[in-house]
């Protein structure tokens, strides 16, 4: 049923932040800043699947950038 499927969308996100969690991986979870960038009215998903588009793409890779350099990874350190 499209209810509960909604209600759970989320469990496989929480199993691996767990799991990250407990394992001392750092995880980056983009989901958050999707689903902003869709509520401000941007799509960033291909119209009939849920794979991100370009502009999903972008968001991704602007969170990734962030998460490096939160964490002194990225290498336009100075």
């Amino acid at each position: 049923d499209a209810k509960e499927m909604f209600q759970n969308r989320l469990a496989q996100n929480h199993l691996m932040r767990q799991f990250c969690d407990s394992e001392h991986i750092p995880m980056i979870d983009v989901t958050a800043a999707l689903q902003t960038e869709v509520e401000t009215g941007k799509n960033v998903y291909f119209p009939d699947e849920s794979h991100w588009n370009d502009d999903g793409h972008a968001v991704a890779a602007r969170e990734i950038s962030a998460f490096l350099k939160i964490h002194g990874l990225d290498q336009n350190r100075k």
